[in-house]
């Protein structure tokens, strides 16, 4: 009793305490105001982790050995096709130099798909700009491999996801 009856009154007595309900309402709130100078400043808070949890996120994603192309790299015959193999030009995820043959697995967020693509509520722009960028080296990509004799094929990552054994059935097609 006697230490709630202190807390209690520290409270009272502290203007610059706050409650536990008042530290998360705060926290959950988009954005929240702050008084500095008797000035009401306007603090956005663009995400809910902080900077160094973000960065380490991003860390983590991979450009090479994803989950789709694992999937279909043991679906697939390594005699006839090389997985990310060295030497090609463009970098194919899996390719033939024989069959002259590139194979691309796009990630849905990355490449933009048109089916599933959601753009990110934060930093519009630089998303908008780096997916347009990731497009257009796309269909540079596919011109210069097949400018070069080669048979480009691609695929979505929520293609291999939904279906992969289709997937694997295509690209067989393509070797034969």
């Amino acid at each position: 009793m006697e230490r709630s009856f202190q807390r209690r009154t520290f409270r009272q007595t502290n203007p610059d305490s706050h409650t536990h309900r008042s530290l998360r309402r705060s926290f959950h709130n988009r954005s929240r105001q702050r008084t500095e100078n008797k000035k009401i400043v306007q603090v956005k808070k663009t995400d809910k982790i902080t900077k160094q949890q973000r960065s380490y996120v991003m860390s983590r994603i991979r450009g090479t050995r994803t989950k789709p192309e694992l999937e279909i790299k043991s679906m697939l015959d390594g005699r006839k096709l090389r997985y990310q193999p060295k030497g090609i030009p463009e970098r194919p995820d899996f390719a033939s130099k024989k069959l002259k043959l590139a194979v691309f697995i796009d990630g849905c967020f990355w490449h933009g798909c048109p089916t599933c693509y959601r753009e990110p509520k934060s930093n519009k722009k630089f998303w908008r700009e780096k997916i347009e960028r990731n497009r257009n080296r796309d269909k540079t990509v596919n011109r210069s491999l097949r400018k070069n004799g080669w048979k480009v094929i691609r695929f979505w990552e929520h293609d291999v996801r939904k279906n992969r054994t289709r997937v694997a059935e295509r690209i067989h097609r393509a070797i034969e």
